[in-house]
């Protein structure tokens, strides 16, 4: 019964230094392994963050690319030359560009809502200047189409429109629906994607009018 006394507290002395033993050892093979993984879960790249993250694009990046134009401005304007305007600008917004008319400008001779086309020439005559004059020596200015050239299918306005043969008020506005909703006409066939235009239509204006 003595021996087992003095033996007891042998096993429980054992029985503490097995389990620092224990503790020790699992955290020399255990703790390194963890704190390790968790360093590399940290540099972890998924492939879709890898993909999106070199061609990540800001929105200032898709902007629409807008085409340009080149436009000569000439007359009665504070600034003549060469001026560059947006697709779907007006005249009235190019000669915005050149400063505006001068105090002798005449604009009750030009379009003011006609779009701008690229190598278009605007010119803007003074009120000495008679209508029938600058026909004869300007005929491919804004606002003023020569009946041998033919009309400017792009930025006629609906009275212009309307001097072609067959083509009435209400086609004239269907054209230029058309041409708003879809942009300038790219050939003389898409001119008969216009409601009421068909092909006999096109045959009698076809000859009589310009795309560009």
């Amino acid at each position: 019964m003595n021996v087992l006394k003095d033996r007891l507290p042998q096993k429980g002395i054992f029985m503490i230094i097995g389990g620092a033993v224990s503790v020790t050892l699992f955290l020399i093979f255990f703790l390194p392994a963890g704190e390790k993984g968790e360093s590399e879960a940290e540099h972890v790249v998924f492939p879709w963050e890898e993909e999106t993250g070199e061609e990540e694009v800001s929105d200032s990046q898709i902007a629409f690319k807008q085409e340009t134009f080149i436009v000569d401005i000439k007359g009665e304007v504070v600034n003549t030359g060469i001026y560059t305007v947006e697709e779907g600008e007006r005249v009235q917004d190019a000669i915005l560009k050149a400063g505006g008319f001068t105090g002798n400008a005449n604009d009750k001779l030009i379009n003011l809502a006609e779009r701008c086309y690229d190598e278009m020439v605007i010119y803007v005559p003074s009120m000495d200047e008679e209508y029938e004059n600058i026909l004869s020596s300007s005929p491919a200015q804004t606002g003023l189409p020569s009946q041998q050239e033919g009309i400017l299918i792009n930025s006629a306005s609906a009275e212009e429109l309307t001097a072609l043969p067959g083509i009435g008020p209400a086609k004239a506005d269907a054209i230029i629906n058309y041409r708003d909703e879809n942009g300038p006409f790219k050939s003389g066939e898409e001119l008969k994607e216009v409601p009421g235009i068909g092909e006999k239509t096109l045959e009698n204006i076809v000859d009589k009018i310009i795309i560009r």
